[in-house]
């Protein structure tokens, strides 16, 4: 009886032992490449006699002791590890991504639980850049480009032209960098906007060719300057304009509309009148037109004259200074040339007068007839051109008189 009221007041002198806690150890978040397995590796802290998995409140599977069971949606993907419990997700895809919730009954004491959150990293793709406006017109609009893509998205770097882009006066990024603002457009902003979206595994981009619609303006028509036509000759009008997209022309003179297209081709006739020809440019996107004007002068075509040549001006002159002296019409006066000896006599004309002294013979060898017998005349009729004064004079027998008729005409 001592004994034993000996031992229970020992033992209520001893301190009283609380029971452990149980509680499961593991990474709160895990990260793999779609197509990995991932591994939910948990420790508990004392002996399990049973646990399950669920994912999004779906069950996965559970264990009995050192009896797996996975539930026919996971069965040829999902394994449980006994006697600790861990799970091991085979071929994960993007859609496996989400937290996974452990449950766990030790031997002894309160179960335990534990969430770890699967991160399923998916190669970026289909990355697409997009305009809230297809035709934007410079200093009226505001540009928001947008830059979605597929896949796991760490950051995004926009680009124009290849050249880095930040943030600016005019130029304002979201947080994410998924929007790009240019807040008033202008033509300079013309050109290729690109998207780069880095991901945990290869990255990936997309562009979008932003073009700015502006004008028409500076429109002119070639060749420049008024043109003089004459009556027969054409003249082509070509007209060009500052202007995205391109300008559509139509063509108009003091009676009206002529025609449309950049260039406009005059036939310069009677029915075909001068006057001022003016090219109007319109753009369909903007809406704005402008012009230029052109003067056009068809005139009557002119006769040339024909040019005398230095001769020919010489000989009129002489004729002139001539008329007076001659009177129209000039006999040079005989002039007897001296004979020499022969019978070259014999072909002249002998143009004798009465009593003027015996004939010479037939045969023109008498001396006494080589005298002043008769007269030998000789005539030769030039007639002078004024456009030919340089005609070369007729051949004179030295021995013969001659005369000269000269007709001015």
């Amino acid at each position: 009886m001592l004994l034993t009221i000996t031992v229970l007041a020992a033992c209520l002198l001893l301190p009283a032992v609380e029971p452990q806690t149980f509680v499961i150890t593991a990474e709160s978040s895990i990260n793999v490449t779609a197509g990995d397995t991932a591994n939910f590796t948990v420790k508990p802290s004392a002996a399990v006699r049973s646990g399950n998995w669920e994912f999004m409140s779906k069950s996965v599977g559970l264990w009995i002791g050192s009896s797996p069971s996975v539930s026919n949606e996971y069965a040829s993907r999902a394994e449980i590890l006994t006697p600790n419990g861990s799970l091991l997700l085979k071929s994960v895809t993007s859609s496996d991504s989400g937290v996974y919730t452990v449950a766990m009954i030790p031997e002894v004491g309160d179960q335990a639980s534990k969430t770890i959150t699967l991160h399923v990293l998916v190669p970026v793709s289909n990355v697409n850049v997009s305009s809230n406006n297809s035709a934007p017109v410079e200093n009226l609009h505001a540009i928001l480009l947008t830059c979605e893509a597929a896949g796991s998205i760490q950051s995004r770097i926009w680009y124009k032209d290849n050249r880095l882009l930040k943030d600016s006066d005019g130029i304002k990024t979201s947080e994410e960098k998924k929007t790009l603002t240019i807040i008033s457009v202008n033509r300079n902003d013309s050109g290729t906007y690109t998207c780069q979206v880095i991901g945990v595994t290869n990255n990936a981009s997309g562009s979008f060719d932003l073009k700015i619609n502006y004008g028409p303006e500076a429109v002119t028509v070639e060749p420049p300057g008024p043109s003089h036509l004459e009556l027969g000759q054409s003249l082509i009008l070509r007209c060009s304009a500052q202007s995205v997209p391109p300008a559509v022309y139509t063509w108009s003179n003091d009676n009206g509309q002529l025609d449309s297209g950049q260039t406009y081709n005059i036939e310069s006739t009677k029915e075909s009148p001068g006057g001022n020809y003016t090219c109007e440019a319109y753009n369909s996107i903007t809406k704005q037109t402008s012009s230029a004007t052109k003067e056009v002068t068809i005139e009557e075509k002119t006769t040339k004259s024909k040019t005398l040549s230095p001769g020919a001006i010489a000989g009129i002159v002489i004729a002139i200074l001539a008329v007076p002296v001659i009177g129209g019409t000039a006999w040079f006066l005989k002039k007897k040339f001296s004979r020499g000896k022969g019978g070259s006599q014999q072909n002249n004309s002998k143009l004798a007068s009465p009593g003027s002294g015996p004939t010479a013979s037939s045969n023109g060898t008498n001396p006494d007839n080589m005298k002043t017998s008769g007269t030998d005349v000789v005539y030769s009729e030039p007639n002078i051109n004024p456009l030919h004064p340089t005609a070369p004079p007729a051949l004179i027998d030295s021995n013969k008189t001659a005369y000269a008729e000269l007709k001015f005409t």
